[in-house]
C-alpha cells in the first residue's frame, strides 16, 4: 500500500507512537462543533461512518462516544494494528467496503497528501461509497492563505495545495453538491488565559487579512489557516 518510503516513519514524525485513541475535551468539542452543520440533519439517527486516514484514532473515539458505526482507512500497518488492538474496524484499502454503505466519510488532513493527477479518481471512489444523500467532510491546509502555507509546507507528505477555487473545481467535476465551503472552525478559548488570548488575536488578524484580500483582488478569499468543505452526494 505504501508508495513512498517517506511515509515509514510518520507516525514517529507525527508523534503517534504513544497513546492511541486519545481525544482530549478541546478535540471534543471541536470535532462537535466542525460537524454540527451535518449533524443538525441526521438527528438520533445512527449513522454510517467511515474516516479516510484515521491516523492516532482522536476522531475515532469520538465517533464510537456518538454511537455511530465506525470504520477506519489508513496505510500505515502500525496504526492499523494500533486500531484494531483498540477494537475498531479499520482496513488498509477502500476496496473493502460496499458501493453506497456510508452516510458520512470524513478526512481530516488528507487532500494535502493526494496529487492533483490522482485526486478526481480518489474523490469519486469516496462518493461511490456514499449513500444518496450522503456527505463527505474534509478539512486541509488553505492553498489561497498565507497563513495557511506554514501547513501546507510544513509536512514533506504534502503534495497538493487546494484552495477554494480548486475544490469548487473538483466538486463540479466529481458531481457533488457544496455544502459548506469555509475556514474550520476556531476554537478560541482554552483553559490557559494566554493561549485563549493568542487565539482571539489570530483570529481578528486572519479575518483583517481577509477582509483586505477579498476588497483589493475580489476574490472569495479565506484567511484560515485551514478550509473545511462538505460535499454532499
Amino acid at each position: 500500500m505504501k508508495e513512498n518510503t517517506v511515509y515509514d516513519n510518520y507516525s514517529i514524525s507525527k508523534n503517534w507512537c504513544e497513546d492511541f485513541g486519545l481525544l482530549d475535551e478541546y478535540m471534543r468539542y471541536y470535532y462537535t462543533s466542525e460537524l454540527k452543520k451535518v449533524t443538525c440533519n441526521i438527528g438520533n439517527k445512527k449513522i454510517k461512518v467511515l474516516e479516510i486516514g484515521f491516523g492516532n484514532g482522536g476522531f475515532l473515539t469520538y465517533a464510537k462516544e456518538q454511537n455511530w458505526d465506525i470504520c477506519g482507512l489508513e496505510i500505515n500497518d502500525q496504526l492499523i494494528k494500533n486500531a484494531k488492538e483498540k477494537g475498531f474496524n479499520v482496513y488498509n484499502s477502500i476496496d473493502f467496503f460496499k458501493k453506497d454503505e456510508f452516510d458520512l466519510i470524513v478526512a481530516f488532513d488528507v487532500l494535502e497528501h493526494i496529487s492533483s493527477i490522482n485526486i478526481i479518481n480518489f474523490i469519486n471512489t469516496l462518493k461511490s461509497r456514499l449513500k444518496k444523500d450522503g456527505y463527505f467532510l474534509a478539512r486541509f491546509p488553505n492553498g489561497d492563505s498565507p497563513i495557511g502555507m506554514r501547513n501546507q509546507n510544513g509536512d514533506i507528505t504534502h503534495v497538493n495545495a487546494i484552495g477554494t477555487e480548486k475544490i469548487i473545481q473538483i466538486s463540479r467535476i466529481c458531481n457533488l453538491k457544496i455544502y459548506y465551503l469555509g475556514g474550520e472552525r476556531q476554537m478560541l478559548i482554552t483553559k490557559k488565559l494566554s493561549e485563549t488570548i493568542v487565539n482571539i488575536l489570530r483570529a481578528i488578524l486572519g479575518k483583517l487579512i481577509g477582509y483586505c484580500m477579498k476588497k483589493i483582488y475580489r476574490i472569495s478569499f479565506f484567511s484560515y489557516s485551514n478550509l473545511v468543505v462538505i460535499l454532499k452526494k
